[in-house]
């Protein structure tokens, strides 16, 4: 999830576990969609090479280019996610103050034994926004990567 908008300095930030988000609803919803659902929006996957190996499903995008005009498009499942995803939108908002707008909402699933290379997102819009995680299924295994900080990130927690 990004949000863009006024707030904290976001050039860079520590992995900060802001708590407990109420995901309970979406991480049901996910788990039950069939596999058919994640081919719906292959975009990341065919326009970024460091995502091959993740599957997504775009709920909400910016174009990058299009940045600061905010030309966004809605996945297909949008509509049945959207007050899925309110809650937890709440309270990024809330804790991160500012009038902040939601640019994308992606879910993502990377396969088992599978790894996101290191790599700079440089979409323009990325200096301006707060990039927001929250894992619904995870392994103890498994670690996130910003700058030089590595970590675990617990399920339904925002971070």
């Amino acid at each position: 999830m990004t949000l863009i908008g006024k707030g904290p300095d976001t050039a860079y930030a520590p992995i900060r576990d802001m708590g407990r988000v109420p995901a309970r609803a979406l991480r049901l919803w996910v788990r039950d969609l069939p596999e058919e659902a994640w081919e719906t929006t292959p975009l990341r996957q065919q326009r970024f090479h460091v995502h091959r190996h993740t599957r997504s499903l775009v709920l909400v995008w910016t174009e990058h280019h299009a940045w600061p005009e905010h030309e966004s498009f809605a996945g297909p499942l949008l509509d049945i996610a959207r007050p899925l995803l309110s809650p937890i939108v709440a309270v990024a908002r809330q804790t991160l103050g500012g009038d902040l707008i939601l640019a994308n909402a992606v879910l993502a699933s990377l396969d088992p034994g599978q790894s996101i290379p290191i790599h700079t997102d440089a979409a323009p819009f990325f200096g301006h926004a707060h990039r927001l995680h929250v894992p619904l299924f995870t392994h103890r295994d498994v670690r996130f990567r910003v700058g030089p900080l590595d970590a675990f990130l617990a399920p339904c927690h925002l971070y």
